[in-house]
């Protein structure tokens, strides 16, 4: 039996491997001890890593591949491997293929551990390590979900891949990573499968004014679909600090004291949705905000084969914006500001809402009550989206082509306007 794990940081990989390992009795072949291995024995390979070690320079993929592959050929490997942190890219897999297919020995399955990403941050948060604080767990699994879909993809098509959901007890985890070969139901097939079905795709942007709650239920519907949350200043933040390209030039009308230009960030945000993490869906959160932005979304999405399925705007009574702001201290307790705000939102947006009205892509969803209550409703509208075939995929929950308007306006018309309808 020949296995590799996969899994976020966090989610249980080297337990799960050294229990499955022990069970089967084969060796458990963890690359970071491989790598330690070969510097500590000053083998050649690990001299030469420890030349780029001492010069501050990442260790190429070649000398790590090469490491697991030596490591694979030992004699006691003969019989089957639980393999553990490798490969980690598609190169690293194509090379670990090829030489397995030399030694007459493929892969029987890869496990890929899932985990939810609040779940994830408890347990890392809790380990009471420096540099395991909540932005930096969430820095780590948004490079992870980046780096790894291209390679969970690789093996969905090779038909390896099964998705183990590891947030049970440790024992429960182990009983369904050994069923898996056995399980259909585990088999990835590159649908995400939701309590209510098959998922195709799910691209979503959620609009709403400061206070809508846009950035909770964004993590929320992304983390239901397993497609990324892409929240613009996130990405703004991450080309600045990384001095990219399109940071660098953002950051010269910054230091003049100028405001960006508005291609500067709809670059940003393209190369964003452009990279493989995104072709399966995305929840976009904070983009577009403009006529200008939306008109180049289209365009670029409709070039990479991915339009929007839907464009969900957060809806909430002025009274209760008021309310959230004053009291997020967002306002800051200034009525004069609050009002502000919301006078510059509204503005900017209505003509945002009215493109995407014309498209038949708009659904209103009323934002107050529980935060449960919202997700919930967004959810039962994306169901129209995530399966029904592509087209029209909004029938029936926009009423004649028009916006609906705010729960409470309905409920304020009550009987009287059913009777209207009817007549």
């Amino acid at each position: 039996m020949r296995i590799v794990l996969l899994g976020p940081p966090g989610a249980g990989k080297g337990t799960q491997a050294s229990r499955i390992a022990e069970r089967f009795k084969l060796p458990h072949v963890a690359t970071g001890e491989i790598f330690r291995a070969n510097v500590a024995d000053g083998t050649a390979l690990g001299q030469v890593a420890q030349e780029y070690l001492d010069s501050g320079e990442l260790v190429p993929d070649e000398i790590v591949i090469a490491m697991v592959l030596e490591r694979l050929a030992e004699p006691d490997c003969a019989k089957g491997f639980v393999l553990d942190g490798f490969p980690r890219s598609g190169p690293q897999a194509r090379a670990l293929d090829k030489q397995l297919v030399e030694l007459g020995t493929p892969l029987d399955a890869v496990i890929n551990l899932e985990v939810t990403e609040q779940d994830l941050i408890r347990r890392l948060s809790g380990r009471g390590r420096d540099d395991d604080n909540e932005q930096t767990v969430r820095n780590r699994l948004a490079v992870f979900n980046r780096t790894t879909a291209p390679l969970l993809d690789y093996y969905i098509e090779h038909g390896l891949l099964y998705n183990i959901p590891a947030e049970g007890p440790i024992d429960e985890v182990t009983e369904i990573i050994l069923s898996a070969p056995a399980n259909a139901a585990l088999l990835a097939t590159g649908q995400r499968v939701t309590p209510e079905g098959v998922v195709t795709t799910v691209r979503i942007v959620l609009l709403g004014p400061p206070g809508a709650g846009k950035g909770t239920q964004a993590a929320r519907i992304a983390e239901r679909y397993r497609v990324p949350n892409i929240a613009t200043g996130e990405i703004f933040k991450v080309n600045v600090a990384q001095e990219t390209t399109l940071g660098l030039i953002a950051l010269e009308y910054l230091d003049s004291g100028e405001l960006v230009p508005d291609d500067v960030v709809i670059a940003m945000v393209l190369e964003r949705l452009a990279e493989p993490d995104c072709a399966g869906g995305f929840v976009l959160d904070g983009f577009p905000r403009t006529g200008t932005q939306a008109r180049a979304l289209d365009k670029r999405l409709g070039e990479l084969g991915m339009p929007l399925d839907a464009v969900i705007n957060l809806e909430l009574t002025e009274d209760e914006l008021r309310r959230r702001l004053s009291e997020s201290g967002r306002g800051v307790g200034n009525p004069a500001v609050v009002q502000t705000r919301m006078e510059i939102f509204t503005r900017t947006t209505e003509p945002l809402l009215d493109y995407y009205e014309e498209r038949g892509m708009l659904f209103n969803v009323p934002a107050d009550g529980e935060v449960d209550d919202v997700t919930d409703r967004i959810l039962s509208a994306t169901l129209e989206v995530t399966h029904r075939p592509h087209g029209n995929l909004w029938a029936g929950l926009i009423a004649n082509g028009s916006r609906t308007r705010s729960a409470a306006a309905a409920q304020a018309d009550g009987p009287e306007e059913e009777r209207a309808g009817a007549g």
